[in-house]
């Protein structure tokens, strides 16, 4: 009878780890590869010359920054673990991404969600735009909470009834990279469009509001550019929100949490 250490052996064979300062197994999954690398990241400092504006989303737009460091993770980390998935094979993974929407200074609330981590902060994005060299959405879900004021009703509900008075809506928008809506019917004519979830109890509870979006078969993207609309590829595509009537300035309405499930592979 095979002892406990012969079936652990037989099932990680002996010679699969790489021994040194960043040993891993082989037969670890890629969420322990991933882990590994962000476990060995560092930022470096961009030189002045390489320093340009880019567009990046923040709480539900677009804003122009301009980073002065970037991530790199430790070579000999980044070495070990790359030689572990072989050209061809794919592998699945969860991203997730925590953010809050917020109203613009005019009162509008014309927000997007986009899905692809080239656009927003997805978390564990740089690591595994270091491990593969191409991305496939397979599956996206976005949760948003209503944010309530401190009296535990809704920023803009009347105390007794509890409930916004205007209508949102939310609705997946598969061809979008990275623009808002320009208005509420524009996002009540998009297929699979629900209203916002906005009702407060008596009790400060708030009702979420859950969306999913799986796409059709759609091909690979390289991870330097993970979603392209031209042709549609990759991760692109978005959950578009509007509002029927102007809010409260720059105020926060949404608590999102979104999870993109994608699929990656380097290049045979």
């Amino acid at each position: 009878m095979a002892t406990r250490r012969e079936k652990k052996e037989k099932k990680h064979p002996r010679g699969s780890r790489v021994d040194g300062p960043f040993s891993f197994s082989p037969s670890s999954d890629l969420d322990g590869a991933v882990r590994l690398l962000m476990n060995n990241r560092f930022e470096t400092k961009v030189p002045s010359a390489l320093l340009h504006a880019q567009q990046r989303w923040v709480e539900g737009r677009m804003v122009t920054v301009t980073p002065d460091t970037a991530i790199a993770f430790e070579p000999s980390a980044l070495a070990v673990v790359r030689g572990m998935f072989p050209p061809g094979k794919q592998y699945q993974f969860e991203l997730v991404l925590h953010s809050r929407l917020t109203s613009s200074g005019a009162g509008a609330y014309l927000q997007f969600i986009p899905f692809s981590p080239g656009v927003a902060s997805y978390e564990e994005w740089g690591a595994l735009s270091a491990l593969f060299e191409e991305v496939r959405l397979d599956h996206a879900e976005a949760v948003l909470t209503p944010q309530v004021g401190s009296n535990g009703q809704n920023l803009e509900s009347a105390a007794a009834a509890g409930v916004i008075t205007q209508a949102m809506i939310i609705a997946p928008n598969p061809t979008n990279l990275s623009s808002s809506p320009t208005s509420y019917s524009n996002v009540t004519r998009l297929a699979g469009s629900r209203q916002l979830a906005q009702r407060v109890g008596d009790d400060a509870r708030t009702q979420c509001t859950s969306i999913a979006f799986k796409p059709q078969a759609r091909p690979f993207a390289r991870t330097a550019a993970p979603a392209t609309a031209d042709p549609p590829a990759g991760c692109l595509g978005s959950f578009d929100i509007a509002n029927s009537d102007a809010l409260s300035f720059t105020t926060t309405y949404h608590l999102v949490t979104m999870r993109l499930r994608v699929t990656l592979r380097n290049r045979s």
